[in-house]
């Protein structure tokens, strides 16, 4: 019997509409050390987590273990959201807006109050998003670090403007916008992480959250990185917005420009 939605309860979504493929696991009775890769790639994938081709067995595991034990547990995409194949823009699911109405120039870069109301990141939300951190010093979170401590990031441009899901109009959301220098060639990516906009706000992933650069299409270093600056802003209750700026490191061109 192929299980549907009406199996885990999902809002919104037909019962008899069929789940993705190994979207449904029992742990209990297939431990999942004893699972194959591609099962756990998409019981993970059917939640909007994808898994990087550098993340290990050990990380991909821990990862599920995560997912399957978190409370209130991370949902299956209902069918409109599900992951594709192929490249595409976050936007698909968004629509800007201010004050409840359309408004793509609504960004703004008082973003610090925004940030701190949001759900504070932890190791276990950033391993839901990102998967966990190895030892391997090429894994996609070095690499976010490496950016981060670089001065890839143009963090006076950090923004944010507040959203609605184009599946559900009345869910708002806020977007948090930042440049990054690609590390491998002149060209800037723009970088989009989605929140629910509320009190406690859970990151929304792919296909909310965005990155413009060749695989911004599900998570890259480049989100991973503003992540991190979201968490900065979190963790500096106090820092102003100009203290923000003055502290993160020199922007890589700056440094290259010099004589």
């Amino acid at each position: 019997m192929v299980p549907t939605y009406g199996d885990i309860a999902s809002d919104g979504v037909a019962a008899t509409e069929p789940l993705p493929p190994f979207a449904q696991l029992d742990f209990d009775i297939q431990p999942i050390h004893s699972l194959p890769d591609e099962t756990l790639r998409l019981y993970l994938l059917s939640r909007g987590i994808f898994v990087s081709t550098t993340d290990t067995r050990k990380d991909v595991e821990g990862l599920v273990r995560n997912v399957s034990e978190s409370v209130p547990a991370v949902p299956v995409l209902p069918p409109c959201l599900r992951i594709r194949d192929e490249k595409y823009s976050g936007f698909e699911m968004i629509q800007l807006r201010q004050g409840g109405k359309p408004n793509a120039g609504a960004f703004s870069t008082d973003f610090l109050d925004q940030a701190r109301k949001l759900q504070p990141i932890t190791e276990v939300e950033a391993s839901q998003f990102m998967g966990r951190g190895t030892d391997n010093s090429n894994n996609v979170r070095s690499r976010a670090l490496d950016l981060l401590k670089g001065g890839f990031y143009d963090v006076e441009s950090m923004s944010f403007c507040k959203c609605a899901s184009v599946v559900n109009s009345s869910q708002n959301l806020l977007l948090v916008r930042c440049e990054c220098l690609a590390s491998q060639k002149d060209q800037h990516y723009t970088v989009y992480l989605c929140f629910e906009d509320k009190d406690g706000g859970h990151l929304m992933p792919s296909p909310y959250s965005s990155c413009h650069c060749p695989v911004g299409s599900f998570f890259c270093s480049h989100m991973i990185g503003l992540y991190v600056l979201v968490a900065i802003v979190q963790n500096n209750k106090s820092l102003s917005r100009e203290d923000f700026i003055k502290y993160m490191p020199d922007k890589v061109e700056h440094i290259q420009n010099l004589p």
